[in-house]
């Protein structure tokens, strides 16, 4: 197949204890991870746009730096889709 990239994703979210809205930070990455497509899409895992996707090695990984200690609640990782889904806090009816 000859695709270098295994781990894709469109968006991961780190949420602290006390609500449910991401936290903010700088979006940081393995030193492998040196190819110059991937390293200028890199804000696409943490952009908000469950459409946009980013893509990497699987030996690769991919981190939120908050600039000091915090007590992260949960992790978010929304898979890789067409965004064809009901997103938290959203109403479906049929």
């Amino acid at each position: 197949m000859g695709d270098s990239t295994k781990c894709q994703f469109a968006e991961l979210m780190f949420l602290e204890a006390e609500n449910d809205f991401p936290l903010e930070g700088t979006f940081i990455c393995s030193e492998d991870v040196t190819n110059p497509a991937i390293l200028d899409n890199i804000e696409k895992g943490v952009d908000g746009d469950w459409v946009t996707n980013l893509s990497l090695p699987i030996e690769g990984w991919v981190g939120i730096d908050f600039g000091n200690p915090i007590v992260v609640e949960k992790v978010v990782c929304v898979p890789r889709s067409d965004d064809n889904s009901i997103h938290l806090k959203e109403l479906y009816e049929l």
